[in-house]
């Protein structure tokens, strides 16, 4: 008797213990190309050091491989003939001694060669693209050998990231293209170069509408992967939401690629996450605003869901997610919390305990 009263408290207290605690979260699929994180720019310019440092253990821990390391031409060498590479430096080292490879995100230009300035202003492309061109040649004969990868501006496909300018922008950004693509090559010419991540847009804002205008200014031969964001924040969470048209539109780019004779070059994921905290404002101030914030738990499935999609696809190369750290979880700008991995302050996010073993 005593026996099966034993049994049965020992059945019982198991069965309590299988209802209380949850199954474990299943790790997202990562896509065979590998995948890491996108930093916005924050490492070279805002972090310390011991920032830094912390920032790479993060995206080790996470099981990411690669870095987008966001490259501001305008910031590193304002002065012309003067550039300032100590904050690069040092970012090689640690994500060399961390085995993070590193994608250059080599973008913007400074006053002086751009005859620009203000927020915006700073994003401009330079008047003369080989000014741009001598820059990436000595960004390459500086880190070519640690760098895997060349990304060449970021989203000109919108008018912010590329001084205002509100039409022909694809031709000029193909000048640019043109104009780094031999200077790269000429120093590093096994390391690929990428055209700019696409963002999600409308009319000739649209990735498939910019990339068609790209290969009408003499694009072809002159990238080795095309780059998009596929962002699908905002919208119905889905993939196929009527505002995530950013992951819809991979296709159609693709299609294009193919129809132009690049079927052999990959689309590279440079960008894509989703900003946390309240919601708030018009949808017209996007993540200027909070239209587009969600929660932590929301902003992971998010990643995780494009991360899987990108893994389904036979020409997908390496994926980003941006970003690793809020720059400002206290504010309720979107573009302050996109941070995937922690917080501000360093509390770890939904999607990094997802992530870590």
């Amino acid at each position: 008797m005593r026996s099966r009263s034993l049994i049965f408290v020992i059945a019982m207290t198991l069965a309590m213990l299988s209802w209380s605690v949850a199954p474990a979260q299943a790790r997202p699929t990562i896509p065979d190309a590998g995948y890491g994180f996108s930093d916005g720019g924050a490492m070279i310019f805002t972090n310390s050091r011991a920032d830094t440092a912390r920032e790479l253990d993060a995206i080790r821990a996470a099981g990411g491989s690669w870095m987008r390391l966001g490259v501001d031409w305008s910031r590193i060498e304002p002065q012309r003939g003067k550039p300032n590479w100590s904050a690069l430096d040092y970012i090689y080292d640690q994500a060399q001694a961390r085995d993070i490879r590193i994608l250059a995100n080599l973008t913007f230009a400074p006053t002086w060669a751009n005859g620009r300035s203000g927020v915006v202003g700073r994003t401009a492309p330079p008047r003369d693209p080989t000014t741009f061109a001598t820059f990436a040649r000595q960004y390459a004969q500086r880190y070519g050998s640690r760098t895997d990868a060349y990304e060449i501006w970021n989203e000109p496909n919108l008018p912010i990231f590329f001084g205002g300018q509100w039409s022909n922008r694809a031709a000029s950004y193909t000048k640019i293209l043109r104009a780094a693509y031999p200077a790269l090559k000429s120093v590093a010419p096994a390391t690929p170069v990428i055209a700019a991540g696409l963002s999600r847009g409308d009319g000739a804002d649209a990735p498939p509408a910019f990339v068609t205008a790209m290969y009408a200014a003499g694009a072809h031969g002159f990238f080795d992967a095309l780059a998009m964001h596929p962002y699908i924040a905002g919208g119905d969470g889905t993939l196929a939401g009527a505002k995530s048209r950013g992951w819809l539109d991979v296709a159609s780019v693709r299609a294009l690629m193919v129809a132009k004779g690049d079927a052999s070059k990959k689309i590279w994921f440079t960008e894509f996450g989703a900003p946390t905290g309240p919601r708030w404002g018009p949808a017209w101030l996007a993540t200027l605003g909070g239209a587009f914030n969600v929660t932590q738990a929301e902003q992971a499935r998010q990643i995780e869901l494009v991360l899987g999609a990108i893994a389904g696809l036979d020409y997908a190369g390496p994926a980003f997610v941006y970003s690793i750290r809020d720059t400002n979880t206290r504010s309720t700008q979107g573009e302050a919390n996109f941070g995937s991995l922690y917080t501000t302050d360093w509390k770890p996010k939904t999607f990094f305990e997802h992530m870590r073993p």
